[in-house]
Parts: structure tokens; sequence; C-alpha cells
């Protein structure tokens, strides 16, 4: 399903029109969300947009 046009501003990164859309949940003030959060924009949006690219949003 893609991302409804209201918050087409949160996208992070791929096309609008991607088949995939990866969506986290993260609270902004704890430090354990922040530790996975730099997991997954160092390490696995890279790998998704070189394995999969313009397939995920």
């Amino acid at each position: 399903m893609s991302l409804p046009p209201q918050f087409s501003g949160h996208r992070i990164s791929g096309k609008a029109d991607a088949k995939h859309t990866l969506e986290l949940y993260l609270d902004y003030v704890c430090p354990f969300s922040a530790k996975i959060w730099k997991q997954v924009y160092e390490n696995v949006l890279p790998f998704l947009e070189k394995e999969h690219p313009g397939q995920v949003q």
C-alpha cells in the first residue's frame, strides 16, 4: 500500500509509487528507539535501496 498523500512529506526514501511501504513507529525521547533509528538509517535503508531500488518507500 502506498503512502497517503497527506503524509508524503514524512517519506524518508523511495519513490511515491513504490510497491512496498516500510513503516516505523519510534518514540522520539526513547534511547532504544534512537539506537534502532540509527541502525535503520545507516544499514537497512541503504541495503533496501541497493537490493530493491525503487520498490520500497
